[in-house]
């Protein structure tokens, strides 16, 4: 009889044949419990000497959507599990925004927009948050809106970017190179700090050409840059801002680049809300720099009361000039002591600096 062959295989009679035929049909292995199908065929040949199986294909593994009205058998490259719900699911079911399945979305988009969305976490604000329109401050670790965030200081909001550069603000005080008198009131002054402000308050200043888009108004109170770019030139007015949450008195503390220590304002009554201009100690003179070039530096005191720092002094006077050494030391001790011994919630502090350059230079 002739002989016929089927792939590298020789058959040899019509019996042979018959088997192959009867045996040609595929069956799928079932999978091993726990997992998804898995699709196998097979040729059973029957040959004078024995039985041969041949397994000509294996698919990949596959699962069940388990979105509702999907269902499809799908290859574990093309699934995820979802977060919320821990069902396996098609990626063209998968949520990018919120990263779970398309209906655990719609429910949790359902359960914020019946909340309202978390509350901001920032003092004073009352805004509800939304997906995608929050962060989350590395220091105080408050979730607050994205316009508290600060822009110089990443990762961290206003309030505590503020503190931090109030802390560099100190940290530049102590290690100024002062002498004599000037050294020791500076010391006593950077130890007046309120290290928990139960107000928002704020002075800086603002030097011709300084870009003022760099300010950022917030609910709470305007945000400003730090330092004064390109800073002001000897014989240039000085312009003094301010702004506060509450009613309160300013006095501040002028570290200048000479060493003299001036007492710029003392009980300067203010009202809360809108940023406050001053451009001299009073409506009768004005302020104006002179030098030498440096950093000059305010140190500035806001007290629901008024602050007897120094009673027979007024405005802009040099604190060199007023008694002794020992008097505007033990008058700046005196005076950080009594803040300490106020409530919490009765004052806070604030200082900022800028720089003075020779307009010949």
């Amino acid at each position: 009889m002739e002989n016929r062959s089927i792939g590298d295989k020789t058959l040899d009679g019509q019996n042979d044949l018959a088997s192959v035929r009867s045996n040609r049909q595929p069956s799928v292995a079932g999978p091993p419990a726990g997992q998804g199908a898995r699709d196998s065929t097979s040729i059973k040949v029957v040959g004078g000497d024995g039985t041969i199986n041949i397994t000509t294909r294996e698919a990949p593994r596959r699962v069940v959507c388990n979105i509702t009205t999907c269902g499809a058998l799908i290859a574990e490259a093309d699934c995820f599990v979802c977060g919320r719900c821990q069902r396996t699911v098609c990626k063209r079911h998968k949520d990018v925004e919120l990263l779970v399945c398309e209906e655990c979305a719609a429910i949790k988009r359902r359960e914020s927009g019946a909340a309202g969305g978390i509350p901001c976490q920032f003092q004073g604000c009352d805004k509800r948050l939304s997906g995608g329109h929050e962060f989350h401050c590395r220091r105080c670790n408050r979730t607050m809106c994205l316009s508290h965030r600060d822009t110089s200081l990443d990762g961290h909001c206003v309030s505590c970017a503020e503190i931090m550069r109030r802390e560099r603000f100190d940290k530049i005080a102590l290690n100024w190179p002062l002498t004599g008198v000037a050294a020791e009131a500076a010391r006593e002054l950077v130890r007046i700090s309120q290290p928990k402000p139960a107000f928002q308050a704020r002075i800086w200043t603002q030097a011709t050409g300084v870009d003022r888009r760099e300010e950022v108004v917030t609910r709470d109170i305007t945000v400003v840059p730090r330092h004064s770019r390109g800073g002001y030139r000897i014989g240039d007015r000085f312009t003094l801002h301010c702004q506060t949450q509450r009613d309160c008195y300013l006095t501040v503390i002028d570290l200048g680049t000479s060493g003299n220590i001036y007492l710029l304002l003392q009980n300067r009554r203010l009202q809360a809300g809108n940023p406050v201009e001053l451009t001299g100690p009073d409506k009768d003179h004005i302020w104006r720099i002179g030098g030498p070039p440096g950093i000059e530096r305010l140190k500035a005191l806001f007290t629901l009361e008024p602050l007897e720092l120094f009673p027979n002094a007024p405005d802009f006077s040099p604190l060199g000039q007023i008694g002794t050494t020992k008097n505007i030391v033990t008058e700046l001790r005196h005076a950080r002591q009594s803040l300490q011994q106020m409530p919490a919630d009765a004052w806070v502090d604030d200082s900022c600096d800028f720089t003075i350059e020779d307009p010949g230079a």
